[in-house]
């Protein structure tokens, strides 16, 4: 009913906030392709939409480099989950046969600082995790690494979910 209610707000042109994501991706599920991209042309952020629909291969054929260029327009416009997708794009075209480039490495380090600097969590834990270890051509510096473990634990999804999660997925010990 909440959700009914945001869309039709929304397809009459009030709403004022950007829709997240994931509820696009109900949007898409509950009222159709149709429905769905009337909504995402009229967001502030289209690329955002349009790269989405690309990526998971919603409403359109899905397409890496379509998504990739999307996402790019949208980080181009400050938004951080696009930044972040733009790091993770150019991650997923490597591989030990075709390794990135130095020139993708750069740029998909650039994003994902970019998106580290913007609080978003998924990648601070990148740079938590890179910092600490040494990847996508960044130093070890224990201090940025503990600075995005404050940064993930701060803006990340809740823990105690993640606890209650897991302890669920394993059975207590000596328990079958």
């Amino acid at each position: 009913m909440v959700f009914a209610i945001s869309f039709f707000s929304t397809s009459a042109g009030c709403q004022e906030r950007t829709l997240t994501p994931y509820e696009f991706g109900v949007l898409v599920r509950e009222n159709g392709c149709e429905s769905a991209e009337q909504v995402a042309m009229r967001q502030p952020d289209q690329d955002l939409y349009l790269a989405i629909m690309y990526d998971l291969g919603l409403c359109r054929k899905q397409d890496n480099a379509q998504a990739l260029a999307h996402y790019l327009q949208s980080a181009k416009r400050g938004n951080d989950e696009s930044m972040y997708s733009v790091f993770l794009g150019i991650a997923k075209k490597g591989s030990p046969e075709h390794p990135q480039t130095d020139e993708e490495i750069q740029l998909a380090q650039h994003w994902l600082v970019k998106a580290g600097e913007k609080n978003n969590w998924r990648a601070a834990h990148v740079l938590q995790l890179c910092y600490e270890v040494g990847c996508w051509g960044l130093p070890i510096d224990l201090d940025k690494s503990k600075h995005y473990k404050a940064v993930m634990e701060k803006y990340g999804p809740n823990q105690s979910f993640n606890r209650d999660a897991q302890q669920q997925a394993s059975p207590a010990v000596g328990t079958r």
